[in-house]
């Protein structure tokens, strides 16, 4: 009995080992994924006085500037003001943000004003249309 009770026991116990690192590789590669996403977001914005960055950290700290400098591990933040350079690693930003408008709000207002524009044709067609039919 106590030989069949160790058996279970260390079967129950290989299959959490398995399962636990089948969750720490899928946690890695989620996270390496957001460390790609990162990169090329800053790679999308370039570099100069013009890349305009706001960065919320990890640690709940914000970093503001713009990109100065970028390499493999890493990038460094410049301060418009000071010029004082923060080096920050890819897998420390919890949040970037660049300087404008989201992608979401552009289409939102690009679609707002295709709405104006399609509701005045139509205003004016209808208008047209029974100063017509009125005989004017």
């Amino acid at each position: 009995m106590c030989k069949k009770s160790i058996a279970i026991l260390v079967a129950l116990l290989l299959i959490q080992v398995s399962s636990n690192a089948t969750f720490a590789a899928t946690h890695s590669e989620e996270e390496t994924a957001r460390i790609l996403k990162v990169k090329a977001d800053v790679a999308r914005r370039g570099i100069g006085e013009k890349a305009k960055v706001k960065i919320k950290l990890q640690n709940k700290t914000e970093v503001t500037g713009y990109v100065y400098e970028t390499s493999d591990s890493n990038f460094i933040v410049a301060d418009a003001k000071t010029d004082a350079k923060t080096t920050i690693a890819y897998s420390e930003v919890k949040q970037l943000k660049g300087k404008g408008l989201s992608l979401v709000a552009k289409i939102g207002i690009a679609v707002a004003i295709a709405a104006g524009v399609i509701v005045t044709v139509v205003v004016h067609a209808d208008k047209s249309l029974q100063d017509s039919l009125e005989g004017r």
